[in-house]
This record gives structure tokens, sequence and C-alpha cells, in this order.
């Protein structure tokens, strides 16, 4: 895919221009040219008159494009070879971080400035760029000699070697800086850097109140960034929206705020928040960019096009990069390799690209092959950014993935210890000291990080459920189950009768505020205890905040099932007669407290809504397209695909770990995804996913316009958008794809790879 392709889909048929002179009359931007399908390009390159192509070069500068500045430039110093064309080649091609071609043009500026101090400065941006220590020095030494200032070159070399991450001799370099720039707010802001990295982000900022008056942009910026690494998301967003409030366009604000949205699943908040100020300020393109970006994760198409627009009109990089993410995030692999493809052909270096791709290709795409090449496109990402823990966290994360367990563990620790400290990368920290059987420690380590980073998980903004009816007599050997609920008329009968059967004692639901009987229901069950909230499901980490402390108050001590009412729980044996209290007096003896699983979802082989005299009966197919991968998180494995992929390309974490031995420290950190350590069994689990009973359509445009659910609820959007597809193209039910088996038991699952069994519980 090129540029010109790209541009066609989204472009009406274009005018005929025959001279660059004659389309800079149109007076829109080089950007808005190529939305008239007008071939700027061709234009540029043909352009033989100086004094046009400045006009040019002025029309790319009045909006900051860098892409059709370098265009022009490139064509000037062709038509008119000068000094100040070959400078600002030079600077631009550094601008856009192309080095090699930065290389090229400042030889060109050497016939004109050979070593001049404008030269040695070009040079110096040159090697920090391409993270070369010694041409940086080599460039310094001539500086003095020319005896130019070059304290703030010597704190950039610093920076540099905290990127290359070299803490030990950037703490050295430092302190050879003289304490009058050491002084300077870029020196200051230098010691903070070195002290987030040798001591932690909350040693930073102690460090950054000495130094820095809170009401400094600079200020608010660095702490808004240190909070964020230490993982205080909710925090930091309330800050970030109470001085936009009081100076809206202090635009550095603006991707702290997006980070922290995005990690405390308050991007709809934010987005109202933004388009406020997006109205009163509606030319200003850092906020179209941000509310362009936020669109697209929420897959708010509307917002997303009219945005994408604007954005064009001003940055054609920038446009093809949100158009990039857009595709990452749809899921559809030709069109995000052929963008890829584009951007990087186009002269597009900004990493932010390459950790793009490599996200792209970890989370949707199930081969070892998109494995290795994510690994691949970010090593050298990884290798210049050592001090940028989310970088390293999603390298780490690659490497788990791919196998390379004793590569990853040696990246870990080679890393910089404060670093470490980061929220990103704690969880590391905790997976290898599990993995080398130091129990205590993964806990302690854990329950140390919730603390710190005031975690949703046990701090979210909400407050802990009412007790409507609590009818439990606490017995020793009692297996729990708990249960966030909301409108689960269709489900909860089959659900309680299901897990009866399979033995549980006594249920602890939290209801979330159901109108349809779902209350009125469990408050007649004898063995069930009810509690309610009916704040906001999503302010409460999507229940696990309600459900932790339920678990925390009533399951200690016991084995305890954090299930989804539209899931039931199935084991390796299940089907042979082994019961669920044989399998946890499994898991007692061996010493394991949780196991690991995936959900599976399993349907009827037709896409409406059609009735069945049994509704759960009718759900009898499922995917057997699962991968599993390791993982830092807590049940150590990363699982994907299944039906969700198949039908929109975005199964994103299908992890399940809902059966644990509950103890004061455990906590769910994500639904029950994931939590915090305990010993993980050698036989996983599944929950058999009853999504698609009865009205589902209903209930999925239902969570929409709530909008409760993870980012808004923007899966349910996504897959009802499949859904539709689906009936609209006479393709057949659910079920039609070569993946799809009828679901016969759990024996079948484990004989698909879905559930690991282990030889000692099969001969138990």
């Amino acid at each position: 895919m090129t540029l010109n392709e790209t541009t066609q889909q989204f472009a009406p048929s274009g005018r005929s221009i025959d001279s660059l002179a004659e389309a800079l009359k149109l007076d829109q931007s080089f950007g808005g040219m190529a939305a008239q399908n007008v071939d700027a390009e061709a234009l540029i390159a043909r352009e033989a008159s100086p004094s046009v192509l400045r006009q040019a070069l002025d029309r790319t500068r009045r909006t900051q494009d860098l892409r059709w500045s370098l265009l022009v430039l490139r064509q000037l110093n062709k038509v008119e070879k000068t000094a100040e064309n070959a400078f600002d080649l030079t600077r631009s091609h550094i601008s856009a971080l192309q080095y090699k071609q930065a290389n090229a043009a400042l030889d060109l500026y050497s016939k004109f400035a050979k070593k001049s101090v404008s030269w040695d400065n070009l040079d110096f941006e040159i090697a920090v760029g391409t993270f070369d220590v010694r041409r940086a020095d080599a460039a310094l030494r001539r500086l003095l000699k020319k005896k130019q200032e070059t304290e703030t070159h010597e704190l950039r070399v610093v920076s540099l070697l905290l990127s290359l991450g070299d803490a030990s001799a950037a703490s050295k370099r430092f302190h050879k800086v003289s304490s009058e720039a050491k002084g300077q707010i870029d020196g200051q802001i230098i010691s903070i850097q070195l002290t987030l990295v040798n001591e932690g982000p909350f040693k930073a900022l102690q460090l950054l109140d000495e130094f820095l008056p809170t009401d400094l942009p600079v200020a608010r910026e660095l702490r808004a960034s240190l909070l964020n690494l230490a993982g205080r998301y909710n925090e930091v967003l309330s800050l970030v929206q109470k001085w936009l409030s009081d100076n809206p366009l202090e635009k550095a604000l603006y991707s702290h705020g997006l980070t922290a949205a995005r990690e405390s699943d308050r991007l709809l908040e934010l987005q109202s928040f933004l388009q406020a100020i997006f109205e009163k300020y509606p030319r200003d393109q850092s906020l179209a960019e941000t509310l362009c970006g936020l669109a697209i994760e929420l897959g708010d198409q509307n917002s997303r096009n009219d945005l994408l627009h604007f954005v064009r009109d001003r940055s054609s990089w920038t446009w093809m990069t949100l158009h990039f993410s857009n595709a990452c995030i749809g899921g559809d692999k030709a069109e995000v390799d052929a963008l890829f493809r584009m951007l990087r052909d186009d002269g597009v270096q900004f990493p932010s690209v390459r950790i793009l791709y490599a996200l792209y290709l970890y989370y949707f795409c199930a081969d070892a092959q998109s494995l290795a090449l994510a690994e691949q496109e970010l090593r050298d990402v990884a290798r210049t950014s050592k001090d940028s823990p989310g970088v390293q966290a999603i390298y780490l994360r690659l490497l788990l993935g791919i196998g390379q367990e004793s590569e990853a563990a040696d990246v870990f620790a080679n890393l910089p210890v404060g670093l470490k400290k980061c929220a990103e990368l704690r969880a590391f920290e905790m997976y290898f000291a599990a993995q080398a059987g130091a129990n205590e420690d993964a806990v302690k380590g854990w329950t140390q990080h919730l603390r710190d980073s005031a975690h949703m998980a046990l701090s979210a903004h909400s407050s802990y459920p009412a007790e409507v009816a609590l009818n439990y007599t606490p017995s020793d050997d009692a297996i729990l189950a708990f249960t966030t609920i909301f409108n689960g008329i269709e489900y909860v009968e089959w659900f309680l009768d299901y897990y009866r059967d399979l033995g549980i004692d006594h249920f602890f639901f939290c209801d979330n505020g159901s109108t349809d009987g779902t209350f009125e229901f469990l408050s007649k069950q004898a063995d069930v205890s009810l509690f309610a909230n009916t704040g906001s499901f999503s302010a409460s980490a999507c229940g696990v905040f309600w459900i932790n402390h339920l678990m925390r108050r009533f399951g200690v001590g016991h084995w305890c099932l954090h299930l989804d009412m539209d899931e039931a729980l199935v084991f390796p044996g299940m089907d042979k007669g082994r019961s669920l209290r044989d399998f946890i007096g499994y898991l007692d003896q061996n010493g394991f407290q949780a196991t690991a699983g995936l959900m599976v979802d399993i349907f009827p082989d037709f896409s409406d809504e059609t009735e069945a005299e049994d509704l759960f009966a009718a759900s009898k197919f499922i995917d057997t397209n699962y991968n599993w991968m390791r993982n830092e998180l807590p049940p150590y494995y990363f699982i994907k695909g299944g039906m969700r992929s198949r039908l929109t390309g975005q199964s994103l974490l299908m992890t399940k770990s809902p059966l644990v031995k509950m103890t004061s420290e455990f906590a769910y950190i994500a639904n029950n995804h994931q939590h915090t350590h305990v010993p993980i069994a050698d036989v996983t689990t599944a929950v058999m996913h009853y999504k698609f009973i009865g009205k589902f359509k209903e209930r999925f445009l239902e969570a929409v316009e709530r909008g409760e659910h993870f980012q808004g609820a923007r899966f349910y959007r996504i897959l009802s958008n499949s859904l539709d597809k689906t009936a609209e193209s006479g393709t057949g039910g659910l079920g039609n794809d070569s993946n799809v088996v009828e679901y016969t038991g759990p024996s079948q699952l484990v004989d698909l790879g879905i559930l690991k069994s282990s030889a000692a519980w099969d001969q138990t």
C-alpha cells in the first residue's frame, strides 16, 4: 500500500493541477491538497523555481508538516545549492529521526561550512540521535576548542547514557557538570531522571518537590509522568483534569492524561473532558490528535473520521500513524502489514510506530512467526530505551511469549534498580521470584505494589457493597462462589443449579442495580448472601474492587470461585466422575493455591436470537484455535483465540483464573483474568462461556449504552457489528468455520490441548 492508495480510501475525485505554483493558489495545506487527490509530490519533484519552492516551504511550515517540508527541501537543494538550504535539510532530517539522510545532508552542508560551530552542533545532534557517545564527545571537543558553551550538550549526553542503560556512567558524567548547570531547570530535570533510574519514581517525586515550584508547567508534566510510572493512574487523571481546567492548552499534559485514562479505564471520561476543551479551541492540533487517538481506542468511528480529516490537513505523518493505529486495533493483518510498510517506505522513523506494530503482533497474531517478528522489530528500540519502563515491559513480555525465558531474566536483571520499581516492571520482579521458587517474596512484592500504586483492585473510586442479606453460616471446609451481577435473570437459575451440583456450598452476589427481577430472585435463595452497589461498575475496576472486598471478608482460608454469571467451570476428569472436592483435595495435597485457565466461548449454530427450548443445551459448539503464551502476570499465561478472535480479530485476554485458595494477601487485579501471586497448579481449568443465549444482541446493545464495561464496552460494540455483518453476509451461523467442533466434555478439551492435565492428577 502506498500513500496515494491510502488517500483514495478517503478522498473524492481529484482536480487537474499542472504546476506547483498553481497548486499553491489553492490556499490549502499539502495534506489538504493530497485529500483532493492533487499529486503534490510529483509537482514538487519537477519544480525548478527556487522561489516557488520557498513559497511551498513556507506553506508546509505554517502547519509544521514535516513530511512535506522534507520533500520540498530535498527538491530545493537539488535546484539551489546554498548553505541555508543544506542546513535546513539536515536539521529537518534530524527532526524526522532520519539519521542516514541527515548524514548525507550534513556532508552537503560541509561544502559550505565545514567544521563550523553550526556544523559541529548538527553533528552532535546526529550523534545523540544515533546513540553514538564517541561521536558526541568528538563534537563536544571541537566546540570547546571554539570556546563554545557545552553544558547543555553535556546534559544531553547524560540522557543519552541513561537511554543506553549505563546509569553508572551517566551519574559520573553528571557529577562533572558545573554546579551552575545543575542548578538550572535542565540540570534539575536530569537529576530527577537519574534519581528515577537509580532509586525509583517515589524518590524522584521527592526530589521534584525540592527542586521545582509546583506551578511551573515543567513541574506539572514531570509530576504526571512520575506518578504514572508509580502506577498512580487515578491520581494523575484527576490532577491533569484540574490543571487543564486552568490551562487548557498545556499540551504536554495530554499524553500523560491519556496514559492514566487508559490504565484506569477512564477513557470515556477523558474524551468528554477534552472534547469540551476542543469546542473552545477547535483549531488546536494537539487536542485533535489526542482526541483522535481516544476515538480510535474507544471505537468511536464518527469522531475518528472527523478528526482524521482535521489532522490530515496539518500533519501527514501523524494522520498516517493514526490511520495505522486504527488498523492495528481493527485487527486485519493484511491491512496492518501494508500500512506498516507504507510508513516505513515513506520515511517514518518514529519508534512509536514500531512499538505499535509489535503490540499488534503480540496481542492479535497467534503464530510464532508473528511473535518473533515483533521481538525483532522492538529489539533495537529496547536497546536504546533502557530508561523507558514501558518499552522494557513490552520487550520482556515478547521474550516470554516466544519462550526466551533466560534472555528475559538477563534483560530484567541488567535494568537499573530504580527502573524496576516502576509500575510497568514491578510484575516482572515478582514473576522471576516465583519462577525461582521464592513464593513468599512474590507475595510480599505484590502486596507492596498494590499499596504503592493505589491499585484499583483495592483502591477504586467506589464504595464497598452494602449488605442486603447475609445468609452465610461459616464452615471450615465450605467452597464459596463470588459474582457481580447486573440484569442476569436469564442466567441465575441455571447458574445456581450448575454450581450447586458442582458442590458449591454458598454464593455471594454483588448486585449492580438489576431491574429485571435478578435482585428479587437472589434475595429469596437460602444459600445466597446478597450485597448491592448501584454505583459505577467501571469505577469499581469492573467489579474487582467489590469482589476482592467480599472475598477478603468471607473467603480467607477457603477455596473460592470468582465467576461471571455466564460461566461454567470445567476441569480435567470432571466428566469421568471426579468431583470438585476431589480436585481441590489434589490441589491442597500438592501445595497449589490457584489454577490457570481460559474462557471457551460456547455457542449455538445460529447468529440470530432464535429461541430454543433449552437455551443452554442449544449452545454446544466451540472453537479450537486457542494459543497459550507465558506472561508475567499470574496465572502466568496470556491466552488468545476462540470465536471472538475469529469474528472480530480481537480476542485479547482469554485467560481465566477463577479458582483460588483465598488468603488475606491475595487479590484479583483484572476481573477473574489475573491476580497476585499464589502457587499455580499443574492442571488447568476452563470456564465455558454462555454469552450467546436468548436475546444476546439486546444485552450487547444494553452494555454499549451503559458504557460501564472495559473501555466503554468497546468490545461489545465491535462484537455487535461483527454479528450484524455475519447475518448480512448469509455465510451461516456462528459455527461456520473449520475450527468449530461440537463440545462433548472436558476430556475433549484435554485431547484438543485446550485444557492441560497432569500425570499426577490423572493417576490420583
